[in-house]
């Protein structure tokens, strides 16, 4: 069931493709609804709860400035973020003064700062609610106390414990000080949240108090202007250890009017700086995925172009014996490559959250793959004892994988003059157990228990957020998992995983990869290239052109007229081209020939399941992934081609008849 949208947006625009537009970009976030008028969008606002309002100026009839300027006035706690070109600098400065906006933004706009625009604005709100929620509360609480004393003048020591009551009945922490910051009133939640006593702290000076200290500027602030809205403090609990407290003040004032003291409202929100910061670190996480795909998806075409042309030299006689032992180097180092930019793609792959049959076992190989070149750097040893049997968890991939990037990572950075880290993965008592294990310098015993703490670290600043041990424990458990840590100073950590073995079954499948297509002999057809990467076209030619008749294309311009005129009996597109790349022009062709059927196989360097998710879709009945060897292109070839079907006039130029052929 899909998690409910905490916000709502409303997009007014008398362009309707502008409007189809947001509302596509911003569905997905929030609960999105539509006007092509200012009459219609007050309509959306009088019906529905709105949070932010998005609206074009220039509108027919009432433009954007006049119709913010309305929901200001109907629906002042609404944002309002008003469309506007260059040329609309006047309306801008009307709709600041009267309509008092958010803010604007000018066309065109980038999709990304639009989305950065909208969740400050949102953001803004939240701080404004719990501002107003902060200061409501303090309005609550004087008004109660108020009343009280003008109703129960003869009844003080009753007001004293109604007073008290309310006090200690608040979830938020109160404390309350004169003007020379002298403590007069803490309740129990603010004592729990401080760790102290609050009889002991009673009438001691906040400066001589080490974690009340840091309210001393706040309350001279206070004294000075009236109020602080939402602020936010850091204290040191201990080296490595933060706690952060968000606070509100207010002026307390004396029935005549004197400023007598402050009161402070406060919560621990270490929690809510903890889910920030790892959101903070999971956009970072996907910024550096999506580099390290970009990079994977550039080396894997000339990857490919050194390994097939080294393959095909590898077929000749060579008279000297010591070329082809090169040629055998090449190859090797090739595949190595290979090996790796295939573990940067999965690791660059976005996450789902679906869980699904894993070898932890193979995970971890990738994982030490991918860092082998940094520890091996840093002079560290990798002892590797992963058993044959497959070591099988329900999970998500993803998140497995960064649970063991992060412990290698720990584990290096422990060994600063290099040492050896011991990586076991074994099935026993029906678990799959994990170890990670270094030669380090340890964690001294009073910091063992802290080091699940979020925020925690003993790293310097700028070398670690104090967040991945505790996440590492959170995902570990999610799947029903344990994890625990033995230490000895000076000599080393290791850390134990278990998780619950999970069964094969006959229909699971742990890569998702159809089975590979038996290689025929491919002789006598005509086959269509279409790449925009030369070498690849040229790679093709040298494979193909022996036995069957190729042409080659650079791009997809001119494929349909190309068609008209001759057919053939098999395809091999690209995806990714200038104009229409490999899957629209597949497209294209099955729309102007729908009743046949030529087979297509189409290279790709994305993710696999992305071609095989839409085969029966396009009509593709194989895909290439980048780099691939040369048995790996004949037997795609091979596998889309059946031999069954001989190459004959179609019912229209530029195909053939597949008569009940299903797709594969």
């Amino acid at each position: 069931m899909p998690r409910p949208k905490a916000h709502s947006l409303l997009i007014v625009d008398d362009e309707k493709a502008i409007v189809d537009s947001l509302h596509g970009l911003f569905r997905r976030e929030y609960n999105v609804f539509t006007a092509t008028s200012a009459d219609e969008g007050m309509g959306v606002l009088t019906r529905e709860r709105i949070d932010v309002v998005l609206s074009d100026q220039r509108m027919p009839g009432t433009s954007g400035s006049e119709f913010l300027t309305t929901v200001r006035d109907r629906f002042p706690d609404t944002i309002r973020i008003l469309f506007t070109g260059y040329a609309d600098i006047e309306a801008v400065i009307q709709a600041v003064n009267f309509g008092q906006i958010y803010g604007y933004i000018a066309k065109p706009w980038k999709p990304d700062e639009l989305e950065l625009f909208v969740r400050q604005a949102i953001r803004h709100l939240e701080v404004s609610m719990e501002n107003r929620r902060l200061t409501a509360e303090l309005m609550e609480i004087n008004a109660k106390l108020e009343q009280k004393v003008l109703e129960r003048t003869r009844a003080l020591e009753n007001l004293e414990q109604y007073k008290e009551c309310i006090i200690q009945s608040l979830q938020s922490g109160l404390l309350v000080c004169d003007a020379l910051g002298c403590v007069e009133t803490m309740n129990q939640t603010a004592g729990r949240i401080m760790g102290m006593a609050p009889d002991e702290v009673k009438g001691r000076l906040l400066d001589s108090i080490p974690k009340l200290a840091h309210f001393r500027d706040a309350v001279t602030r206070t004294l000075a202007g009236g109020k602080l809205e939402y602020q936010e403090l850091a204290i040191q609990i201990s080296p490595g250890e933060t706690q952060y407290i968000g606070y509100g003040t207010s002026v307390l004032v004396t029935p005549g009017g004197e400023k007598s003291g402050v009161i402070i409202i406060f919560r621990d929100t270490t929690e809510k700086r903890k889910f920030e910061e790892q959101l903070i670190q999971s956009e970072k996480l996907a910024a550096i995925g999506e580099l390290a795909g970009g990079v994977a998806h550039e080396i894997n075409n000339p990857l490919g172009v050194i390994l097939g042309f080294t393959q095909l030299l590898l077929k000749q006689d060579w008279t000297d014996p010591g070329v082809k032992k090169k040629l055998r180097h090449i190859e090797t180092q090739t595949f190595r490559c290979k090996n790796i930019v295939t573990n940067l793609l999965k690791f660059a792959r976005k996450s789902k959250t679906d869980e699904a049959l894993v070898n932890v076992g193979q995970i971890m190989q990738e994982t030490l793959d991918i860092l082998h070149r940094q520890l091996e750097v840093e002079n560290v040893t990798i002892i590797r004892d992963i058993g044959p049997e497959p070591a099988l968890v329900r999970a998500n991939e993803n998140e497995m994988q960064q649970v063991f990037f992060n412990l290698v990572v720990n584990a290096k950075d422990a060994m600063e003059r290099g040492g050896t880290l011991t990586v076991r993965v074994t099935v026993e008592g029906g678990r799959a157990r994990v170890s990670v294990a270094d030669t380090g310098h340890g964690i001294p015993s009073e910091v063992l228990e802290k080091i699940w703490n979020p925020f925690f670290t003993t790293k310097p600043p700028g070398k670690g957020t104090g967040l991945g041990l505790s996440i590492t424990r959170r995902l570990v458990e999610k799947v029903h998992g344990q994890i625990e840590v033995e230490s000895t100073p000076t000599q080393g950590t290791r850390f134990n995983l278990s998780f619950p073995q999970a069964r094969l079954t006959g229909d699971s499948d742990l890569d998702g990869q159809p089975p590979a297509p038996v290689v025929r002999p491919l002789k006598g057809l005509k086959i269509l290239v279409v790449d925009d990467e030369e070498d690849i076209l040229r790679l093709c030619g040298e494979l193909l052109r022996s036995s069957n008749q190729v042409d080659l294309l650079p791009d997809s311009r001119g494929v349909l007229e190309i068609l008209k005129k001759k057919s053939y009996d098999l395809m091999l597109l690209d995806v990714m081209m200038p104009g229409l790349n490999g899957l629209e022009l597949l497209t294209a062709i099955r729309e102007r020939y729908p009743q046949t059927l030529t087979p297509a196989v189409v290279i790709t360097g994305g993710p696999a399941e992305e071609v095989y998710a839409r085969r029966n879709e396009r009509g593709i009945l194989d895909g290439l992934f980048r780099p691939f060897t040369v048995a790996e292109l004949e037997a795609a070839l091979m596998e889309a081609w059946e031999p069954s079907f001989e190459p004959r006039d179609s019912l229209c130029p530029g195909s053939r008849d597949v008569p009940n052929k299903p797709l594969k």
